[in-house]
């Protein structure tokens, strides 16, 4: 599953969570619940005390769910990013004292900004030791060497004892050309 259908699924599992009539489940973290009615809740705030929204982006369609709105991966992505997190937390303390309530929440969207940001950064991800050379990574000249014998057709036989390139290894080359290898057995084992 790739993350905008994670993203999804964290909001829908959300929305269901409540103890309302239609509530079907009840997130807990840390003595407090995760409730779709504290989104909500900041939602409306956010439109009804300040005349420009501190999340822009948000409209009706991100907070009174349909069926075809559940399926729309950026409606997910704009309910649990950074900028929610930001709302959810000056809704806190419009609260006052009983704004406790809403901590799992700010817990939640805590994460979650976080994997969205992460995962919607558009730089590529890169690792040193790809820049910096054999100096750096001390297989990649082992990996090199084991590539252009696969290419080149070229076998390197190992003269380690536990590597099966000594005397096995010989044996091994000449059954493959079809020779005739003759094989010491000890005295007590010759009949």
């Amino acid at each position: 599953m790739d993350i905008c259908h994670t993203i999804k699924k964290i909001r829908n599992n959300i929305s269901k969570s409540g103890d309302g009539a239609f509530s079907k489940r009840r997130l807990k973290f840390k003595n407090n619940f995760i409730e779709w009615t504290h989104f909500k809740q900041a939602y409306l705030w956010d439109i009804s005390t300040n005349p420009f929204p501190v999340h822009h982006k948000l409209t009706q369609e991100h907070m009174f769910l349909t069926s075809e709105n559940k399926m729309r991966n950026h409606l997910a992505e704009d309910v649990l990013n950074s900028e929610m997190l930001h709302l959810m937390k000056l809704y806190k303390s419009s609260l006052g004292d009983a704004g406790t309530k809403v901590d799992a929440t700010i817990e939640l969207l805590q994460q979650t900004s976080v994997l969205i940001q992460n995962f919607k950064d558009s730089r590529p991800i890169t690792d040193r030791t790809l820049h910096n050379g054999a100096n750096t990574n001390p297989t990649y000249l082992g990996y090199c060497h084991s590539v252009n014998s696969v290419i080149l057709g070229q076998t390197s036989i190992s003269r380690k004892s536990n590597a099966g390139g000594g005397e096995g290894a010989q044996l091994n080359q000449a059954v493959k050309a079809n020779k005739k290898v003759g094989v010491l057995k000890p005295k007590n084992q010759l009949m």
